[in-house]
């Protein structure tokens, strides 16, 4: 037989998105494409055996008492009735199709589930999930087949995306209506003094100053002016002139739209769900596993992401992706670093 194994993670705001198909947060759960190829030997329906296994993982960070009261679930889709798919699947694909199988055991909250089905050759996507949305843990998902299952995780490729043109018009209509009569320039010149160069202190100055007009008294903390001269300073000189905050004030802007986008009432923060959708938006594509990453690092213990703190993840993002690229010049997905070279970039950044 062959075995085909996947470790994964329920984070509750981001991608512990319940069993509940006609959720919005259900395709945030995490996604595996299985691809079979031919049916089973000496099988004349042409049928293939799969034997799906779910189980919860424990670790000391989470206390046994809360793994044992986590239900899970497997929940897969037949991907063979439609000629494209999202990659991963999205809300509006659950909304359209019905799941081929979904099942749980009858044993009250076992640490593990397994089931075994006779499928017709093609293309299914299993999502394992927890029964309530939010319930946070560790799994472990196992493929058995008679033959090669190809078990992948179904998800983006990590890199650039196309922009959402909409709200990096609104960015730019709202940035020229803002300043027109040039204020925000002048006060840069004003703060920058003779050199006419910024550091990420006087940086905050003057964002301290453009966000005076916006709603919900914004202010961006030490560490993300730091990320944000570092973004823009090639030559590390650790400041920035003007014309290249006028291009970081437009990046802001646009990070800005979007947030409010999904901040849909207006709360100051987006859930951990929108995460990868916002960021999307503003042209990263990311898989689950740095989602669940960005969750734990900048996330509430509800799942709420404010908008400083979305502010660091495009960073983030975005210098970590430029010093890789500007490695691989022929976009080969492969660079090479001595370790002080990356000792350095990354701690620039």
């Amino acid at each position: 037989w062959d075995l085909s194994v996947f470790e994964g993670e329920w984070v509750r705001g981001a991608t512990a998105g319940g069993c509940d198909v006609s959720q919005e947060s259900f395709s945030s759960n995490p996604q595996y494409n299985i691809t079979i190829e031919n049916s089973d030997d000496n099988d004349n329906e042409n049928m293939y055996t799969v034997i799906i296994s779910l189980m919860k993982k424990y670790r000391q960070r989470h206390r046994k008492g809360d793994m044992n009261s986590l239900s899970i679930n497997i929940i897969l889709f037949d991907l063979n009735k439609s000629n494209s798919v999202p990659k991963p699947l999205d809300i509006d694909f659950f909304y359209n199709n019905t799941a081929l199988y979904k099942f749980h055991s009858l044993k009250y909250n076992p640490r593990e589930i397994s089931k075994r089905l006779m499928v017709p050759p093609g293309k299914y996507c299993i999502v394992p999930c927890t029964t309530n949305q939010n319930e946070a843990g560790e799994f472990l998902l196992r493929v058995y087949s008679e033959k090669k299952n190809n078990l992948e995780e179904f998800d983006n490729e990590v890199g650039m995306c196309p922009i959402n043109d909409k709200f990096k018009k609104l960015a730019l209509y709202t940035n020229k209506n803002e300043d027109s009569n040039g204020k925000l320039k002048k006060y840069f010149l004003k703060v920058a003094g003779s050199d006419k160069e910024v550091d990420w202190m006087e940086l905050k100055d003057i964002l301290d100053f453009a966000m005076k007009q916006e709603p919900g008294n914004i202010r961006f903390s030490n560490d993300v002016c730091r990320c944000l001269i570092a973004m823009m300073d090639w030559d590390r000189s650790g400041k920035l002139g003007f014309k290249e905050f006028q291009s970081l004030w437009l990046n802001i802007k646009h990070w800005k739209v979007v947030f409010q986008a999904f901040d849909i009432k207006n709360k100051g923060y987006i859930k951990g769900y929108y995460l990868r959708p916002a960021l999307s938006s503003v042209g990263y594509s990311i898989k689950t596993r740095t989602i669940n990453t960005m969750c734990h690092r900048y996330a509430s213990r509800k799942g709420y992401i404010m908008f400083d703190d979305f502010i660091m993840c495009a960073i983030r993002l975005k210098t970590t992706i430029d010093i890789f690229k500007e490695r691989d010049p022929g976009n080969k997905n492969v660079a090479s670093f001595t370790l002080e070279e990356w000792v350095e970039k990354t701690f620039h950044s």
